[in-house]
């Protein structure tokens, strides 16, 4: 409300559209944050150099997806100004992007040295070892993070991920109750436990799940997530050969978030899996068109 109060008071204010924009990165409304990222672009001719850096890298990564010249303007950012961490911080949420996770864990770790009182640094850096398998030193992120008074949901679905690898139950069951007691993130423990389910062989408490994740998002208005719950639920019976079910997913997704780069994704490799190659075309030839220089669409999703 602070960041959407300052465009209010000066419309024209660049640098504001920015922080909005990521704003509403930070909670998964994606297609929200592209129409301010955009503004901000739009104007970046009234901000300084350090600003006009920023906001072209911005929009370069989260509105074209275009990998390349996000991370040259990143590269710009730091060069120009090695104290500023979102250089860091947009570098290493490439390096993760392209599975480069030892090179986005140096870069994460940077952000975390110049801003230690900053939850966000912490979260990307555990995003960056989970992957790694670097489970000992995920929990010593996330502790001296805690230590600071620091908490993201991020944190509680990398501990989740760590003890269901380590068969560790009562732990699995102590961050689901963590996700349930907190309205906000509640859909992602939902999430993550339909998963679990679904790897167990219980799709009857997956589905039950899935539906519970889906309606937790959209009482919190977070229908990105939603149609993602619905997207992933869709591959899900898709693979274990329950086209009917699948498609059913599929038309839920489309619904809830129609223009969601993410859940239309999820809703054409659906449609390719179960054989619907008239709609997975018609979604594939959208995307390609509405996200000319997405890299990892264009180079891998299509």
């Amino acid at each position: 409300p602070y960041h959407q109060r300052a465009i209010d008071l000066d419309p024209n204010f660049a640098f504001g559209y920015a922080a909005v924009g990521r704003d509403y990165h930070d909670l998964d409304q994606d297609q929200r944050a592209r129409a301010y990222y955009t503004r901000s672009f739009d104007l970046r001719g009234r901000v300084s150099t350090r600003e006009r850096l920023v906001i072209e890298a911005d929009y370069y990564l989260n509105v074209l997806g275009d990998w390349e010249q996000a991370a040259g303007a990143y590269k710009k950012l730091i060069d120009s100004y090695p104290r500023e961490p979102l250089g860091y911080n947009g570098l290493g949420n490439i390096y993760g992007y392209q599975g480069q996770y030892d090179k986005a864990s140096v870069a994460y770790g940077q952000t975390v040295r110049l801003t230690p009182d900053t939850v966000e640094a912490y979260e990307n850096l555990v995003g960056s070892l989970i992957p790694l398998e670097r489970f000992d030193d995920t929990r010593q992120v996330i502790q001296s993070a805690q230590a600071r008074k620091l908490d993201h949901h991020i944190f509680h679905m990398a501990l989740s991920e760590i003890a269901f690898v380590e068969g560790d139950s009562a732990g699995m069951m102590t961050q689901h109750q963590w996700f349930i007691t907190r309205p906000k993130f509640e859909n992602y423990g939902l999430a993550i436990a339909s998963d679990s389910a679904a790897y167990t062989g219980n799709l009857r408490d997956a589905r039950k799940l899935t539906e519970q994740a889906v309606q937790s998002a959209v009482r919190i208005d977070a229908k990105e997530n939603a149609a993602i719950w619905h997207g992933n639920a869709a591959l899900r019976e898709a693979a274990l050969g329950n086209p009917s079910r699948a498609r059913k997913e599929i038309a839920a997704d489309l619904r809830l978030a129609p223009e969601s780069e993410g859940a239309r994704i999820e809703a054409a490799l659906a449609c390719a899996m179960v054989g619907d190659a008239v709609q997975a075309e018609a979604l594939t030839g959208k995307l390609e068109t509405d996200f000319p220089y997405d890299t990892q669409l264009q180079l891998l999703w299509l």
